[in-house]
């Protein structure tokens, strides 16, 4: 701050900026500020001369002002949906960035709906993957049941709920629809979900509103590997 009074001022503007449109109060945005400072002198030991945030919200925010106070430049990746929830100050940090990340086409036209057209080109898309270590090995052999496996984090943004509710629907009895006859024979379909909070508990295993059979649809908080192996 002592040794970059100009830079520190323009990066206490931004912070009140991003404060008079963010739905949290300026106190957080300050807290950003210094951590910024604390990040800047960190990339400074080492000689950093770019720096990445992933998730477009509070993180973007510390790496925007880190920029702002003399830093390298930056860029981003917008997981969703939160940013697009809450888009506090989307467009400035797509402005400032060097290039913006978006891991599908529909987060890429929600990122440019806050954006200008002039920076349109900056946001790239980059789906999410797999390390090629994963594809190595043998792989496991067929299995009779037809399975469906979701590896995420199980919460209602992911749409796993409403997963369930069409697997509800296929299980039905035979004679609302023929695919219960293949899931009494083990050739049905069955969901299976890798994944961790905040659905796991109580209010996972309520989807079953409507009182239908849930028979082959299963819950797992499991390690990658064993979705591998299914």
């Amino acid at each position: 701050m002592l040794r970059r009074p100009i830079r520190f001022l323009r990066a206490l503007r931004l912070a009140f900026k991003m404060a008079r449109g963010s739905d949290r109060p300026l106190g957080y945005h300050l807290v950003y500020l210094a951590e910024a400072c604390c990040t800047l002198s960190w990339l400074s030991s080492f000689g950093a001369s770019w720096i990445h945030a992933h998730f477009g919200t509070n993180s973007t925010d510390i790496t925007m002002l880190v920029h702002v106070l003399g830093g390298p430049r930056f860029s981003f990746t917008a997981h969703g949906p939160e940013e697009f929830l809450r888009p506090v100050g989307l467009g400035e940090k797509i402005r400032r960035a060097a290039f913006v990340v978006a891991i599908s086409s529909f987060g890429r036209s929600q990122l440019c709906l806050w954006a200008g057209p002039q920076d349109w080109h900056k946001i790239q898309i980059v789906h999410c993957g797999l390390e090629r270590s994963f594809y190595e090995g043998t792989p496991s052999a067929p299995q009779t049941a037809r399975r469906l496996v979701c590896v995420g984090r199980l919460a209602t943004e992911k749409g796993q709920l409403g997963r369930n509710l069409a697997m509800n629907f296929v299980l039905q009895p035979p004679e609302l629809n023929s695919a219960r006859i293949y899931a009494g024979a083990g050739l049905g379909p069955v969901a299976r979900d890798i994944g961790g909070k905040p659905l796991r508990g109580s209010a996972y295993k309520r989807t079953d509103c409507a009182g239908r059979a849930r028979r082959g649809i299963r819950l797992a908080a499991a390690a990658l590997v064993e979705g591998k192996d299914r």
